[in-house]
């Protein structure tokens, strides 16, 4: 075959945007299992070595987060806690309700690692092991890493799949009908029209696409010779040689 093997699969796996999209659930499923990892050793660390103290309110401050669609107030409490004598400091993010509810220099439940006193957190809930939440971003990554894989595998299990057809199938000698174009959604596509003629005698027409600009410009002039593989054993399943893989073949 003309084309290598490696180019075929690539254009039959969707190229770039397949690898984009699987990438991006494989890069999310990582990122949140990593979340999710350190969630639960931080939450097992206070479980462990939390000891709960008395913090004093110094700040209490809001920022703005803004997505696509809306934005949203995220209220913010710093606070200020001594251990041994040694003054440390936090800041976390709270519900409105104890933001509005609580008041500079006032008190405010908290817990450290007596390990490493740095390190704290509000208790306002009454601390713990937040298991459900660890849990459901263990679960959103699980879920990230299936898709990811799925659509690789899937998209190169259909890949092999042409890639076998085009390499078995009998070559036939057909003609380009047109090049159809077709709004689908916001998107303007292209749609290869092609005919053959079978064992019989008889017109068959077939179609493909959408069809890249680079396969759009190659086969945009109608009536043009293309190639058709033919599976021997059930005609009606067929494919146009578009990246003229089996060119030799049919273009004698």
């Amino acid at each position: 075959m003309s084309t290598a093997t490696g180019n075929l699969r690539w254009h039959f796996m969707g190229g770039w945007i397949t690898l984009l999209v699987s990438g991006l659930f494989l890069f999310a499923g990582i990122g949140v299992g990593v979340g999710a990892w350190t969630s639960l050793e931080s939450e097992q660390n206070f479980a462990k070595e939390g000891v709960a103290t008395t913090a004093k309110v110094t700040a209490k401050t809001t920022r703005q987060e803004r997505s696509r669609r809306s934005t949203r107030t995220v209220y913010v409490v710093s606070y200020r806690y001594e251990v041994d004598g040694k003054p440390y400091q936090g800041r976390a993010d709270v519900p409105r309700a104890d933001w509005e509810a609580l008041l500079i220099n006032g008190q405010l439940p908290i817990e450290y690692l007596r390990s490493d006193p740095s390190q704290s957190r509000l208790t306002l809930d009454g601390g713990g092991f937040h298991f459900g939440t660890v849990t459901i971003l263990f679960g959103v990554s699980v879920i990230c890493l299936v898709v990811g894989l799925a659509i690789a595998f899937f998209t190169w299990r259909k890949a092999s799949a042409k890639i076998d057809f085009l390499s078995s199938g009998d070559v036939v000698r057909g003609t380009v009908v047109e090049i159809q174009p077709r709004q689908e959604g916001k998107v303007a596509n292209h749609y290869l029209i092609y005919a053959f003629r079978d064992a019989s005698g008889q017109e068959v027409r077939g179609e493909e696409g959408p069809l890249s600009r680079r396969l759009y410009k190659r086969w945009a002039q109608a009536g043009q010779p293309i190639g058709v593989i033919v599976d021997p054993h059930d005609p009606s399943k067929h494919m146009a040689d578009l990246f003229e893989a089996r060119a030799q073949e049919w273009a004698r």
